[in-house]
């Protein structure tokens, strides 16, 4: 989903301040964690979701372990938050909400 090129430049503004992009991280987890919530109040939790919410609460924590000593996983796990908060963005928008 990242290219090359952008994951390099999360990388680096990991390394000289990770308060701007771990901002940026924590908002889009809130973000999808409520794109679930609507989805799951008109249509009912899935087995999916309920994975897919422990997933994204264990890419967050992984990100949170990582982000001051190993900025490279951490960009890996902003990868993974950024592919589910997509899929959930385009579920809830296909739904109305």
């Amino acid at each position: 989903m990242l290219t090359q090129e952008r994951k390099a430049q999360m990388i680096e503004s990991l390394k000289k301040d990770y308060v701007v992009l771990t901002d940026i991280v924590v908002e889009v987890v809130a973000d999808t964690k409520a794109d679930m919530l609507m989805i799951e109040l008109q249509a009912g939790q899935t087995d999916e979701m309920a994975k897919d919410e422990k997933r994204l609460l264990d890419i967050k924590k992984a990100y949170s372990a990582l982000y001051k000593t190993n900025q490279e996983k951490a960009v890996d796990m902003i990868e993974q938050i950024y592919e589910l908060s997509d899929k959930y963005d385009k579920l809830r928008i296909a739904k109305g909400l």
